[in-house]
């Protein structure tokens, strides 16, 4: 697995349209690495290459921000591994490996969270 940044074209597409999809009529030009405002829920597994995930491992995590470079998280626990993979999008989903290159904890909603930001390191086939 290659461990620099993505640059699939069809996972920037993805991108581009879910951020549509939740987008609220501000334009935005989406063609740049600039993480934008990601709010819809995504389901997320912890990886442990080359183990894929089953369905079971998968859970609905509230999302903060996506780009076509990574996508950024809340989990109640800090990260059990270092890398994830993202299920993109409606069925069939998008699935993407991602590196997580930081988790901070943070207060959300009364509670103390942490902030899971990821870095795309590719698609799982």
């Amino acid at each position: 697995m290659d461990e620099h940044p993505t640059t699939d074209p069809e996972l920037f597409e993805l991108v581009h349209r879910l951020l549509q999809a939740e987008e609220t009529g501000r334009l935005v030009d989406r063609r740049d690495g600039t993480r934008h405002p990601f709010h819809l829920p995504q389901l997320m597994a912890f990886y442990t290459p080359p183990h894929k995930p089953n369905a079971a491992a998968f859970q609905q995590v509230p999302c903060d921000d996506l780009s076509a470079q990574g996508v950024a998280f809340f989990l109640r626990e800090p990260p059990a591994q270092k890398q994830v993979v993202v299920a993109l999008g409606d069925v069939p989903f998008t699935f993407v490996i991602a590196e997580i290159v930081q988790a901070q904890p943070i207060r959300r909603d009364d509670e103390v969270v942490y902030r899971i930001g990821c870095r795309f390191i590719g698609r799982m086939s």
